[in-house]
């Protein structure tokens, strides 16, 4: 009977020399799968081997780039990029997927994107994969690249940070974070002639993901700030001292900029997952746009741990506080500057035990920050729900009033929930209210006024809170149809004081009387900023002046 062939496990017996010859050929086989050409460099950059058809990449026949150096291949402009990747490659570090020009057939410019890894017990020799590339393509018009340096821009990296961060678990990932500060280099811009600065973002870029995890993890999150996920091997002295390179060769004064890293020790952080993705974000915008900055000589540093430490505190106690409805409300009350009723009152946060410095305005702004204001609005609405559910019938309450975020309105899963919660509470609309709060910007103003007008015809009433504080207020009046509009507090403290500024919110108030929309001013501290608002045609109003928060509201609605 025929058994067909059997492959043994073991196979024939091949002298030491095969052996090593068939392994050499199966390595360089895998190896030629995901590049067109093998490169092997000295130390001096002088190519000892190559493998693959290099007269596509470079138009030379096989083996006449041996004893070439590789940096004589490239254009002049890459050739200090391609220097400082060897010598990163020296010290037996990684890079990867560096974009490097060089004149290829014809003496057609291309761009080919090299790895490259270091063997220092080896002769400190690097051995490099090539490979074509329409990179200059893929990255055209990227919404999460920037178009000075190539690398992600804050949202990109952003959300390359999230997506490595949140799935690893406390104390396993295996990366480090930097976060560099490239003191001068505003400065510098202004010395150099736009192509050379364009040359040194190219540079900058190009380094920082070169050396970051898969070739692909960096981002410039500010002209003079940049970040980048790597192995915690790297050494992040020798990055700083090359970008310093750089930015020296590209000065005319031959000064250069002073290169500041943080390291951020996220392995000292006790979050894991989204919680850890959410506190190493925050630090990172405040890094790049809010900095907290202290000196060190005449160089600015961020102490970006710390900073992620106070963030990772602050996080966990949100996500404590939210998932166990940890927290008590105060009711305000919004009165009649007409006759001193009470009209409805105003559901404010009150924390429980909380960290030094998290004041209740702070909390929703973090929660907003680490992207859970949704999350604590819909924890909000819960709590109030379910107290006006369960009043007594004879409870004098008129309403209360919920605040709910620009990010939270624009949110389909929160409005989902948020109806399916009103669904169980039938008899609440004469009861609730709604104020929509511009601490955080709402971007799609078609939808949400869909989602008012939907509250609205379910017998809610809406407000738009903080009105004059933002930029966007009169793009918010002119496209969301609301019941209400409440007056920023400043805003009434500066008309008060400001014949200008009073104009304009006796302005405002004639304007939202001719739209139908009912004025609340809030902050009211004295009785002669009520009787200018009085004058100024101010329906309703809420602050000190009227009494203590707790005074007023705890006889009608308990907390």
């Amino acid at each position: 009977m025929n058994e067909g062939r059997r492959f043994s496990v073991v196979g024939p017996r091949r002298s030491t020399n095969e052996d090593n010859a068939t392994e050499q050929a199966r390595l360089l086989a895998f190896a030629l799968c995901t590049a067109d050409v093998l490169i092997e460099v000295d130390v001096d950059g002088r190519i000892i081997e190559e493998f693959g058809p290099t007269a596509g990449l470079f138009g030379t026949r096989p083996k006449q780039l041996v004893d070439k150096t590789l940096e004589s291949l490239a254009l002049e402009d890459d050739r200090h990029l391609l220097r400082a990747l060897l010598a990163q490659a020296a010290t037996g570090q990684r890079f990867r997927s560096a974009p490097i020009r060089f004149c290829g057939p014809e003496n057609r410019v291309q761009t080919l994107i090299l790895s490259g890894y270091g063997v220092p017990n080896i002769g400190e020799h690097c051995y490099l994969t090539v490979r074509t590339t329409q990179m200059s393509s893929e990255y055209i018009d990227d919404p999460e690249r920037s178009n000075i340096s190539g690398i992600r821009n804050i949202h990109g990296f952003s959300n390359c940070v999230s997506n490595y961060f949140s799935t690893v678990p406390v104390g396993a990932h295996q990366g480090g974070l930097t976060l560099l500060y490239v003191h001068g280099l505003s400065d510098l811009r202004s010395r150099i002639l736009p192509a050379v600065w364009a040359q040194l973002q190219r540079q900058i870029g190009a380094f920082l993901d070169a050396v970051s995890i898969e070739g692909n993890a960096a981002g410039h999150l500010s002209i003079e700030r940049f970040g980048f996920i790597h192995d915690r091997t790297v050494d992040v002295n020798d990055i700083c001292a090359c970008l310093a390179e750089f930015t020296r060769v590209a000065d005319p004064d031959n000064k250069g900029c002073v290169i500041v890293p943080d390291n951020v020790a996220v392995h000292e952080i006790e979050l894991a997952g989204p919680d850890l993705a959410r506190a190493i974000l925050y630090t990172i915008r405040r890094f790049a746009l809010i900095p907290s900055r202290s000196v060190i000589g005449d160089i600015e540093t961020t102490n970006v741990s710390s900073q992620l430490r106070v963030a990772a505190d602050r996080t966990r106690f949100v996500v404590s506080t939210i998932a166990g409805a940890d927290f008590g409300i105060a009711y305000e009350p919004i009165v009649s500057l007409a006759d001193g009723s009470i009209h409805h009152f105003e559901a404010l946060l009150r924390l429980n035990d909380h960290p030094e410095g998290l004041s209740p305005y702070e909390f929703i702004v973090f929660a907003e920050e680490i992207d859970l204001i949704t999350e604590f609005d819909l924890a909000m609405c819960r709590k109030v729900i379910a107290k006006l559910a369960s009043q007594d019938a004879n409870a004098s309450v008129k309403g209360v009033a919920i605040n709910i975020s620009g990010r939270s309105i624009n949110s389909s899963p929160f409005v989902e929930a948020l109806n399916a919660l009103m669904d169980r509470y039938l008899s609440v609309p004469g009861e609730l209210m709604f104020e929509i709060t511009e601490s955080a910007r709402i971007w799609d103003l078609a939808h949400a006024n869909d989602v008012i007008q939907a509250l609205r015809k379910r017998g809610f009433q809406v407000c738009l809170d903080d009105f004059g504080a933002g930029e966007a207020a009169f793009d918010y009046l002119r496209e969301l149809e609301v019941d209400f509009v409440k007056i920023d507090g400043k805003y009434v403290k500066d008309a008060a004081s400001n014949s200008r500024d009073k104009a304009f919110l006796i302005a405002m108030s004639s304007l939202c009387h001719d739209l139908g929309i009912t004025t609340i001013a809030e902050g009211i501290e004295s009785e002669l900023i009520l009787d200018f608002l009085r004058d100024c045609g101010i329906t309703y109003g809420q602050g000190f002046v009227f009494g203590s928060q707790e005074g007023l509201a705890a006889p009608q609605i308990s907390k």
